[in-house]
């Protein structure tokens, strides 16, 4: 049992860590297209809702090499319960959607939507 199982965004923060598991340079690729700039503010609604533990576990569980890069998504996820659709969204989409409302994890989840795209890429050979 993981910290975040009861989160309603669990199965998608499974999804990031076995990303980053798998495709770890996809993972780097993201993070320097994207980069970071709503981390404090996430973190912070972690600290509020009491769910670091979930954080810290969640957080910790891929791999070293990915490990940055991934912690983003993981954050959002674990921090705003409203944002997993987010995925679901064109990088172009979900950028535009941040200028609109500014809700962090539209720039916190950029680096996991720009790898499930690169994923599908892969598997479509």
């Amino acid at each position: 049992m993981n910290a975040w199982d009861h989160l309603p965004n669990a199965v998608h923060i499974d999804r990031v860590i076995a990303s980053a598991n798998s495709y770890p340079k996809l993972w780097e690729q993201a993070w320097d297209q994207v980069g970071n700039q709503a981390w404090n503010q996430a973190r912070v609604q972690v600290w509020k809702q009491g769910r670091d533990q979930a954080w810290n576990q969640a957080g910790n569980r891929e791999s070293d090499q990915a490990r940055n890069e991934s912690r983003s998504a993981i954050l959002a996820l674990v921090a705003y319960d409203d944002c997993a659709t987010y995925l679901q969204l064109p990088i172009d989409q979900l950028e535009m959607l941040y200028h609109l409302n500014e809700h962090p994890a539209c720039i916190l989840l950029q680096p996991a939507v720009l790898v499930f795209a690169m994923e599908r890429e892969l598997a479509q050979g």
